[in-house]
């Protein structure tokens, strides 16, 4: 029998889980133990702790440091993980490792897996020599969108979209949240749950509430979440009269009961997103989302049946959306079923680990001499990046011949 493959997981981060921590211990747990063996390198002992007691090998990394040309005592290290492993793959887990596991990996013909969970521009995908990876895997269509406008061969992109993991948003039971907040039975609740920061447009959603009441209807909305923008969004709902109407929860451990027990209609005003977890999230608690139309909400909503969308910033226009629903309870039946069916047909955390476990075996099964330094490309983004360099390297030095 073959023995497991090593799968060294890199990740550059502070010290806690969210959205990308939380994709790679999902992914760590689910890995079939026959056939891949899991090694973390990271900075976060939090996160160590947790890989750890998902039987995962830890190997602490002082600091990843950024830049297209790392240090050459942090490559060493990566080195020195790989030979004392025996590691066949490496998964980047963001960009920042890239720099320092790419040469070690390219000299042994280490396939480097890249996977992409935030919007990036053309300059850091080229200063990250993110390119160079054997495969890069986007949380999003919109993720990779770039890489391909870049050049890089289709067939070196790839999007696996996060997986809803069932266990964690099936338990709990807050049945009794209403009654709690003083919420009447009879009235209309809407959830946003996500960081209370400027990008996410909890103020739009705040104006919204406030135009729904003003036209008679019992309205609330269920801010859950913390961030900077937390005192200001308190202070637009006193202006507006709403203190009794939004209730700013803070972070909480129970999202998914909160969506199935205590919610008719889940909101998000987002400007931008990589991945719509918290439109998936409610989808699968068969709760409808009206979202704001951007890229990646359109990969999380299908218009009209499972969700509506509304211009981004456009209160007035959500407003509209949820007052529609508001006396629509059929609707939303029909809206929140169809949903929780695609959740369950595309957007699971089985789904997810598979659709990784698969990649690795294709190429691991690849010659090593593709992921040498002979497998590396140059797409024309590479030409444009150094003509601009040169160009402006030229005008600096032809300005100071004239001063």
């Amino acid at each position: 029998m073959t023995a497991p493959a090593t799968v060294l997981f890199a990740h550059s981060g502070r010290d806690w889980i969210r959205g990308s921590e939380r994709c790679l211990l999902d992914l760590i747990a689910r890995l079939d133990r026959t056939r891949f063996t899991p090694v973390l390198a990271c900075e976060s002992r939090v996160l160590a702790d947790a890989a750890g007691a998902l039987g995962a090998e830890i190997e602490h990394v002082p600091e990843w440091r950024d830049g297209w040309r790392p240090p050459m005592e942090q490559v060493r290290r990566v080195q020195r993980i790989v030979q004392a492993h025996g590691v066949r793959l490496v998964h980047a887990n963001n960009l920042i490792p890239i720099p320092s596991v790419l040469p070690v990996a390219r000299s042994g013909g280490i396939p480097v897996v890249a996977h992409i969970h935030l919007m990036m521009t053309r300059e850091e995908r080229l200063h990250s020599w993110l390119h160079q990876a054997a495969a890069i895997v986007g949380v999003s269509r919109h993720v990779v969108a770039g890489l391909l406008d870049d050049g890089m061969p289709p067939s070196r992109v790839h999007v696996v979209y996060n997986g809803i993991d069932r266990s964690r948003l099936d338990a709990g039971n807050a049945c009794a949240l209403r009654t709690s907040l003083g919420i009447a039975p009879h009235a209309f609740v809407a959830t946003v749950v996500g960081s209370l920061i400027e990008i996410k447009g909890q103020r739009v959603i705040i104006d919204a509430i406030g135009a729904l009441r003003a036209a008679g209807v019992d309205a609330h909305l269920l801010m859950v979440g913390d961030g900077e923008a937390r005192p200001a969004l308190e202070a637009q709902a006193a202006a507006l009269g709403l203190t009794g109407h939004v209730h700013v929860l803070g972070e909480r451990g129970d999202v998914g009961a909160m969506l199935r027990d205590a919610t008719d209609v889940a909101v998000t005003a987002s400007r931008m997103e990589a991945f719509p977890l918290n439109v998936l999230e409610a989808q699968y608690a068969r709760v409808p989302v009206v979202a704001s139309d951007i890229p990646a909400h359109r990969e999380g909503v299908v218009v009209d049946a499972t969700g509506l969308l509304f211009p981004p910033g456009d209160a007035g226009a959500l407003a509209a959306h949820l007052a529609a629903l508001a006396t629509a309870p059929d609707r939303r039946r029909a809206m929140g079923e169809a949903g929780h069916a695609r959740v369950l047909e595309r957007f699971l955390v089985e789904r997810y680990a598979d659709e990784f476990q698969a990649l690795y075996r294709a190429l691991l099964a690849e010659p090593a001499s593709r992921h040498g330094w002979r497998g590396s490309v140059w797409p024309a983004a590479y030409g444009e990046w150094i003509r601009g360099a040169v160009g402006r390297r030229l005008a600096r030095v032809r300005h100071r011949a004239r001063a």
